[in-house]
């Protein structure tokens, strides 16, 4: 598991940071957001590679503006990373204090979409198009609720060049 991380200089009027918050407040139990697991994913957690790297991903997050994760196939980069490192210290919630916003993840086919966010849906104990959603082309489940969104490459391009 490799962490690869590229500071990028953002100028003075730039609004946009992509800093997450002080590590202290990613701590605090208050801002986290509670997720009821079924018995066998909480189990099979500590299993899982990335799970180890948790201090170090945040770090590396709260310390660059662009953080690739790289590693094995899965070790947890597409389904932990957004639901145990994000989604569970709150960022991405509209409720937090850390600031409201959606967690994209993109996938290049349409399939792995629907798989990752079942999968990441089924782990977090909600359903898909709640916390967790999706969007593909011509399909897409996304609730109000909605803190993770898994996209394909092109959901993503099209996104950005709308904004």
């Amino acid at each position: 598991m490799h962490l690869m991380q590229d500071k990028v200089e953002e100028s003075p009027e730039s609004s946009y940071s992509s800093k997450l918050p002080a590590p202290s407040i990613l701590k605090d139990p208050k801002n986290r957001q509670h997720v009821s697991r079924p018995p066998e994913v909480v189990n099979a957690r500590s299993d899982i590679p990335i799970i180890r790297m948790e201090q170090e991903i945040l770090e590396a997050i709260n310390e660059n503006s662009t953080v690739i994760i790289r590693g094995e196939t899965g070790c947890g980069k597409t389904t932990k990373v957004p639901q145990v490192f994000l989604y569970e210290v709150g960022i991405g919630s509209s409720v937090s204090p850390l600031g409201s916003g959606i967690l994209g993840v993109t996938q290049p086919h349409r399939i792995a979409v629907y798989a990752t966010a079942s999968r990441v849906a089924y782990e977090l104990g909600v359903s898909v198009g709640e916390e967790v959603g999706y969007q593909v082309r011509y399909d897409k489940k996304i609730g109000k609720s909605c803190s993770i969104n898994f996209m394909t490459d092109g959901i993503l391009l099209r996104e950005l060049q709308v904004s």
